[in-house]
């Protein structure tokens, strides 16, 4: 995995204890929600979250966070 010191200090500013390195990879920054990638088992998936906010939705691309994120948000 390629070190990206951005991406750990983002992970290391909003989520402490159990929650950090909670994905594998900080893709962007959108409307104020991480879009990032993670694997759940044998498939791989792209989530977007903030972290005082309960909301967190799952995608197969980026595309379909950034369109869902523009149409509820």
């Amino acid at each position: 995995m390629f070190y990206n010191p951005k991406e750990f200090l983002e992970q290391d500013l909003r989520y402490k204890g159990p929650m950090r390195r909670r994905y594998d990879e900080l893709l962007e920054i959108y409307k104020g929600y991480n879009i990032h990638r993670y694997n759940r088992g044998e498939w791989e998936r792209i989530g977007a979250e903030k972290k005082d906010d309960d909301l967190i939705v799952e995608a197969d691309t980026i595309e379909e966070i950034r369109q869902w994120l523009d149409e509820n948000i």
